[in-house]
């Protein structure tokens, strides 16, 4: 069977459409377990974005191809770029062995064995070891190179939770910040060629007994950011001691880099994703785990 579309459509959205499909449930699986190949490759991501132009042959009949399972939750993908969501505590680029223990090295592990090598993954940008939420990840140096060259057309929303309360319910924080040669702690300070001048806008979204929900936007994207910021103002992240928060309640860090919108880099189409916070996010002293 073939199918067609003319607009950008996921092939979840094509399959449930060309097959008149009421049940969700039915398509997803048609989706997962039946031979599906766009352009000649085998795709079985339900979130894969199928193309104006695009041959895409699904067959239910014959023997379905291994389903292999991403390593971390897949929000958006095309034949350019992915996005995922990373957890918490794990790093999002290892060096050596320890490469292959990082969300970088997972996916692309995932990635080799999925297309039998033929394609690869270069990471973007980063999110620290106990930040959850959304990553992209390019299929192509020149992709790669294209989203960093362009990275300021990237809106980055985050969720922060944090002790106390802002003075202000809503307002823009801006510091020069500095890097510790020997601790490598970040910090505010004045104005010198080695610094890097960071602003941050954050809202309040609700209160949380004792602690304080807040919207982070980012102007800049500098190491330590938000954390520096809101440490700054007087409400450190829970869980982010190593800026001032208490150190009854332990990491994760309650920061969410919840939601990504930017121009695709070839297409130029408005390319956004977002996830829900984690069930645990919420309460401090559990662990996102411990509710998958």
């Amino acid at each position: 069977m073939k199918l067609h579309t003319d607009k950008p459509i996921s092939l979840f959205d094509l399959v449930m459409g060309q097959l008149n499909l009421g049940s969700k449930t039915k398509g997803k699986k048609i989706v997962e377990y039946s031979t599906i190949h766009i352009n000649g490759k085998a795709i079985n991501n339900p979130r894969y974005m199928v193309n104006p132009g695009d041959e895409v042959t699904l067959e239910r009949e014959g023997k379905p191809i291994r389903k292999i399972k991403a390593p971390f939750p897949i929000l958006y993908e095309d034949d350019d770029l992915l996005i995922a969501q990373k957890p918490a505590g794990i790093l999002t680029h290892g060096v050596g062995d320890d490469n292959w223990k990082s969300f970088f090295g997972m996916m692309a592990s995932y990635t080799k064995e999925i297309t039998n090598g033929k394609e690869r993954i270069f990471i973007v940008h980063r999110l620290d070891r106990e930040v959850t939420g959304l990553l992209i990840l390019a299929k192509s140096e020149k992709v790669q190179e294209q989203l960093k060259n362009n990275w300021k057309s990237v809106e980055k929303y985050y969720y922060a939770l944090v002790e106390h309360a802002p003075k202000d319910p809503e307002g823009t924080i801006e510091s020069w910040l500095h890097e510790h040669p020997v601790s490598l702690k970040v910090y505010s300070g004045s104005e010198s060629p080695n610094a890097k001048f960071a602003k941050t806008h954050y809202r309040t979204i609700s209160q949380e007994g004792k602690y304080t929900l807040l919207e982070i936007k980012l102007d800049t994207g500098r190491k330590n950011q938000i954390r520096v910021h809101l440490a700054d103002m007087g409400c450190p992240i829970v869980g982010d001691y190593r800026y001032g928060a208490s150190a009854e309640i332990k990491r994760q860090i309650r920061l969410c880099a919840f939601s990504l919108s930017f121009p695709h880099p070839i297409t130029g189409e408005i390319i956004s994703a977002e996830v829900k916070l984690p069930k645990s996010f919420l309460r401090p002293g559990d662990t996102e785990e411990a509710y998958k």
